[in-house]
């Protein structure tokens, strides 16, 4: 088979997204996998592949050119195999020394009381990756940590090429804990296998760089948006209150 395979998780997250905009338009890879669960709501479920599309259109790819290169399998990272069908585990079995994956998906939610939620996502679910990873004989492997598994340590430079993770700083919530323990299995099960592997740790992530687009309302824009909910409210209720002024004085 001529080409690469990237294989994505996170796929209609907020980095996953924007990664496979940016490899569906590289020639290196002839093909760009996406792993996404289907969306379920009182009113209908949405396809896998047409929450990817929907997604890549509205960062402005343009999906029906893509049909040949895009592959959106249904899945779910917290659970075995990542939940693909046996007829996909052979597809990547098949393709294996010519794929790359890169593992996005995260629970980026701080909560205390969301813990087990965090940890079945950000840990249980980066070792089912890597199982899939090591059952299928992939052997190029990205993982996307945080910057944040330094924790509130000062002074200290924590490089992306440490191999070294120290237990000495505090970690502040479920979020920082759970990409901690998941980056140590990461190095751990990398080196144990034998896999090639490059971690990466952003830090608060952001939109477009030119346009400031992004796919969705998540960490910075989450806020970004209440804060402008409460402009606008606020806007609003100053139009009012001058309005029921000049009409009280008869303007």
């Amino acid at each position: 088979m001529n080409g690469m395979w990237a294989f994505i998780t996170g796929g209609t997250g907020f980095i996953g997204s924007h990664l496979a905009h940016e490899l569906l338009k590289n020639p290196r890879y002839t093909k760009v996998v996406l792993l996404a669960r289907p969306e379920v709501s009182s009113v209908r479920t949405v396809s896998a592949k047409e929450r990817v599309c929907i997604i890549l259109s509205d960062l402005g790819a343009n999906v029906p050119e893509l049909q040949e290169k895009l592959i959106v399998m249904e899945g779910d990272i917290t659970r075995q195999n990542c939940g693909l069908s046996p007829e996909n585990l052979v597809v990547l079995s098949k393709n294996r020394g010519s794929i790359e994956f890169f593992h996005a998906a995260a629970d980026i939610r701080f909560n205390k009381e969301r813990r087990q939620e965090i940890f079945r996502t950000n840990f249980d679910g980066t070792r089912n990756v890597l199982d899939l990873v090591c059952q299928t004989g992939i052997k190029r492997f990205h993982y996307f940590s945080t910057a944040y598994v330094c924790g509130n340590k000062k002074n200290v430079v924590v490089y992306e090429d440490d191999v070294r993770l120290e237990r000495e700083q505090k970690l502040r919530n479920p979020y920082e804990e759970s990409k901690f323990e998941a980056e140590a299995y990461v190095r751990q099960e990398s080196e144990k296998h034998r896999l090639l592997t490059t971690i990466y740790r952003p830090s608060i992530v952001f939109g477009d760089s030119r346009t400031g687009a992004c796919s969705n309302f998540a960490g910075y824009y989450e806020h970004l948006r209440a804060f402008l909910l409460i402009r606008d409210m606020v806007a609003n209720d100053l139009r009012k209150d001058a309005e029921g002024r000049f009409a009280d004085a008869g303007i």
